[in-house]
């Protein structure tokens, strides 16, 4: 009883980290991500925020590109 309890576990396990990896990777058709975190110090108020809107200024990053003008 107790193997079949672990392997079910493990395969529920997998299911998961499945699911999670594919569902990232389906919110677009992005071939290249690059993580947003905000300080802690600049956000104003005494609790954690979700869903708040935000400007993202990108001043210089060579990761990002455009096609439009071959890359560069």
């Amino acid at each position: 009883m107790s193997g079949t309890i672990k392997s079910l576990f493990s395969l529920m396990c997998c299911l998961l980290i499945i699911t999670e990896v594919s569902s990232q990777s389906t919110i677009c058709n992005y071939k290249y991500r690059k993580r947003i975190s905000f300080n802690p110090a600049q956000v104003a108020g005494p609790i954690d925020l979700t869903n708040f809107p935000a400007m993202i200024k990108i001043t210089a990053d060579n990761d990002l590109r455009t096609v439009a003008d071959g890359g560069t």
